[in-house]
């Protein structure tokens, strides 16, 4: 059973005996309760999932026809090689249900399932009719396309030319220049069940600026056509270029002082370069088709310290590889009229490489080279080019390729780049790394931006991945040269808790720069309000406070009653920046029995006064999961005052008030805090802070506080 999709609310592929002769369960892509099992015992290269992920992986996953597509999407049906040779002598074998050779777009046996594709399905759709109900059409000319699209002399493009469908057998394109300059093969041959063919234009001696046009025709369809430009020498450029052994181990970070790549380090795709500089070195092209696959055994290693996305790495022997002749790898890296060295480290297995390296302006000679050579093992080599343009703004370009029909590959490792005049450029960071905040609150986050090579630019700022209504804001909104920015999150009381990663861009001009950061948002599990009313007295503490109750300054600025006979839980208050003093002529009189160390009074006036702009007091109390209500007694003087109300789980927004106020006259104002609240889990506490908010000679009062 191999090269299936197998969509299904019950048992997938499934044997209900065991095979007496031979079985295999291969390259099926299967989504079920159970999508592969019984009596199978060899079962390989499967991708498996259950039925609410198969979308996932493919287009349209569906029970209805018409409405059902099931060719995969991009990156989620291919996987390492596999064999099918046990199948080989099945028609068809090899040929997936749109007609397409299952190797055709890989170069290899890749793709689980029923396609060998990924992205937008070219083929026909699952539905209520036949399939190829009529006459099938044959392939027509769809594109021809080649890179690079500018040569210079001795330079060449790598072509390709496309088809609308598979041919059933081989179809031959024929192809024509229309400058001698160009020349180009009299055809080329795509294959039966592939849809593309690759060929090479090759510049000879070009004496003055000009262009080719080539054009691919085909019987019975219209021709497609693409200009190439044509580049005369203008000198002044120099390129040197050589291949020696590499060292055992390389330190990129000493050897890359402009820019250093390495490829391979965890997957095919990883990509590690140099950060804090701008990137000069680019990731590389593929060349000629064919799938891209890393290797963890180089004879040589690569050792770096200031990199990114990986920081450091000691002794790496991993890179990548790719098979078949004229396939490989293209690189680029800037060029002007300053002198710069690139070294590219390459390799390969049973087979002979050829690396081409050229300037954008041919203002010098390309360079090629097929020295690598090694039909029977594994050779490596560093190609060190020393290099200047005749003007600013070019490009040197390295193409490494297989050079020989035979079955081994050729590899890339890594790269570096020296010399050359240093662009101002800038990092950018942002600390924390991680902010946590409840449903309704805000999060700050630092932006640092550093400046690189004398940069001097205005740096403006953006952020992505926020969660629905809540928003970022920058204070300064800009940065010249280097500086840091606070980045203020704002979230709403319904916004959905979660993890949130975001993305910070820095801009300046055609520099951009990126970090992370992340958001996480809990939500309002526990519960806090507030209310301030004018209280009447006298105030009866021991009826109120039937959990606990305090009061503050009855004779000396040191007393502290309580309710007596139960461990306390209204602590004494801490002071916040000032030093606590007693009056004695309180609006509102207080009264209690059944106190401590006092054991009871009647209608007292006395109270805590403290002055000074964010000067005040502040108690704490237990909170747990069940709701209790504190009421706090205070007041203020020719001032205005600010209660804040805090859970120390942080599972409801604070409470802030600051409706206080008496700061215009000079008199008094007298005022009850009822908090009702309930934390989200137990062994929590609440924090009240009332300090003064104003400026000026006025102070806030202290008398008492109640707990049910």
């Amino acid at each position: 059973v191999y090269n299936n999709t197998v969509y299904t609310k019950g048992l997938g592929i499934y044997f209900g005996s065991t095979a007496s002769t031979d079985h295999a369960v291969t390259a099926n892509l299967a989504f079920g309760s159970s999508p592969i099992s019984g009596a199978i015992t060899n079962s390989s290269s499967n991708i498996v999932d259950t039925l609410a992920n198969a979308s996932q992986y493919v287009v349209a996953p569906s029970f209805t026809l018409g409405a059902m597509d099931f060719y995969p999407l991009a990156g989620k049906a291919r996987g390492s090689v596999f064999d099918l040779s046990k199948f080989a002598a099945d028609p068809d074998y090899a040929i997936d249900f749109n007609r397409v050779l299952k190797n055709s777009v890989a170069a290899a046996f890749v793709f689980r399932g029923a396609y060998a594709g990924e992205g937008a399905n070219p083929g026909w759709r699952l539905q209520a009719a036949l399939k190829n109900s009529g006459a099938t059409p044959p392939p027509t000319l769809t594109g021809l396309q080649c890179v690079p699209a500018s040569l210079s002399s001795g330079q060449q493009s790598s072509c390709t030319v496309s088809l609308s469908s598979a041919p059933a057998s081989a179809a031959t394109v024929s192809l024509a220049s229309n400058n001698p300059v160009v020349t180009v093969p009299a055809s080329v041959t795509v294959a039966s069940g592939a849809t593309a063919a690759q060929f090479a234009a090759t510049a000879g001696t070009i004496s003055s600026n000009g262009s080719s046009t080539l054009t691919a025709t085909l019987s019975g369809s219209s021709p497609v056509s693409t200009t190439l430009t044509l580049t005369a020498p203008g000198g002044g450029g120099s390129l040197a270029g050589s291949i020696s052994a590499p060292s055992t181990v390389v330190n990129l970070t000493a050897e890359g002082t402009a820019d250093w790549a390495h490829w391979g380090l965890a997957t095919a795709a990883s990509f590690d370069h140099k950060s804090g500089a701008s990137q000069q070195i680019s990731n590389f092209a593929v060349v000629g088709g064919g799938a891209v696959n890393r290797y963890a055994n180089n004879p040589g290693s690569f050792t770096w310290t200031d990199g990114t996305p990986t920081a450091s790495v000691t002794g790496t022997a991993t890179g990548i590889y790719i098979a078949g002749q004229g396939q490989g790898f293209r690189l680029t890296a800037p060029a002007d009229t300053s002198v710069r060295t690139l070294k590219v480290y390459v390799g390969l297995w049973r087979s002979q490489g050829r690396m081409v390296a050229q300037l954008s302006d041919g203002s010098a000679a390309v360079y090629t080279d097929t020295s690598l050579n090694n039909s029977t093992g594994t050779s490596i080599g560093v190609y060190t080019f020393t290099y200047r343009a005749a003007s600013a703004g070019q490009t040197l370009a390295v193409t490494y390729t297989q050079n020989t029909a035979t079955a081994g590959n050729v590899t890339l490792q890594a790269a570096t780049l020296s010399g050359g005049v240093a662009a101002p450029n800038f990092s950018v960071a942002a600390t924390p790394s991680s902010q946590t905040v409840i449903a309704g609150t805000t999060a700050p986050y630092a932006v640092t931006v550093s400046a690189l090579n004398a940069f001097t630019g205005i740096v403006n700022f953006s952020v992505s991945g926020l969660p629905s209504g809540a928003t970022g804001a920058f204070s300064p909104a800009t940065v010249s040269g280097s500086g840091t920015s606070t980045l203020t999150l704002t979230t709403t009381s319904t916004t959905t808790p979660g993890n949130y990663p975001l993305t910070l861009t820095a801009t300046s001009g055609a520099i951009t720069r990126t970090t992370g950061v992340t958001l996480i948002v809990t939500p309002i599990s526990g519960m806090l309000t507030g209310m301030l009313q004018t209280p009447t007295g006298p105030v009866p503490l021991d009826t109120q406070g039937k959990l606990d109750w305090t009061h503050w300054g009855l004779n000396t600025a040191a007393d502290f009653d309580h309710k007596a006979g139960v461990t306390p839980k209204i602590g004494n208050f801490t002071a916040v920046g000032g030093v606590a003093a007693r009056f004695a002529n309180n609006p509102v009189g207080f009264s209690w029995a059944g106190g401590t160390p006092t054991a009871s009074v009647t209608n007292t006036t006395t109270g805590l006064y403290m002055y000074g702009q964010n000067n005040g007091f502040r108690i704490v109390v237990p909170a747990g999961t069940t709701t209790a209500t504190l009421r706090v007694y205070v007041g203020v003087w020719h001032a205005q005052g600010r209660m804040v109300a805090h859970l120390s789980d942080g599972s409801a927004v604070d409470y802030v008030d600051t409706s206080m106020n008496n700061s215009t006259v000079f008199g008094t104002a007298d005022g009850v805090y009822t908090l009702t609240y309930r934390a989200a889990s137990n062994g929590q506490t609440l924090t009240l802070t009332f300090s003064q908010n104003s400026a000026g000679t006025g102070n806030v009062t202290l008398q008492a506080a109640t707990l049910q």
